[in-house]
């Protein structure tokens, strides 16, 4: 077993292995810098960062290398992944607060036109203005009459013997209602 000295620059005190293939400069990060790193990751991801913006951040910006960040980036995607998968109500809710926050602060900025464009979205998402549904009705009220003449002796004897069955079928499932 190879014995660690403790590296003297290193302040947290983990132990250094000078037969290590890692750079003096590259150190294993703790599960705090690791996850802080993920959540920014998660945020960069949340607002359209590309793949590789993210890695060219992540190695200039961290010191660490491309596989790394690489593994980082899995892992906020597993985290939006399983927020994804929450109740649709629940992501409903939100969206609609998310909304109603957008048009207040646009309201105290007196940006009529983004509240504008901020209530159709509301409206949209709430079906408040939905199409109106129009049924059409025959004559004093009754259902309307569909009539259609099809020329039987073109077809063959099997073709007219299913259709005879297929609507003594649906003549029977109507009589049950």
């Amino acid at each position: 077993m190879a014995k660690y000295n403790k590296d003297p620059e290193n302040v947290i005190g983990r132990k250094y292995n000078p037969n290590s293939k890692r750079k003096a400069t590259q150190r294993k990060s703790n599960k705090l810098v690791q996850e802080e790193r993920i959540n920014q990751i998660f945020n960069f991801m949340l607002r359209g960062y590309r793949t590789g913006q993210i890695i060219e951040h992540g190695v200039k910006n961290w010191g660490i290398g491309q596989r790394m960040v690489e593994k980082y980036i899995t892992k906020a995607s597993e985290i939006i992944k399983a927020q994804a998968e929450t109740d649709r109500e629940q992501q409903y809710y939100k969206a609609l607060l998310r909304y109603e926050d957008l048009y207040s602060k646009n309201y105290a900025e007196r940006d009529f036109k983004e509240c504008r464009a901020v209530q159709g979205d509301l409206n949209k998402i709430t079906g408040v203005l939905a199409p109106v549904k129009t049924e059409v009705t025959g004559k004093d009220g009754e259902p309307v009459k569909v009539e259609s003449k099809v020329d039987l002796s073109k077809l063959s004897v099997d073709t007219v013997l299913e259709l005879k069955k297929a609507l003594d079928k649906n003549k029977d499932e109507n009589e049950l209602y």
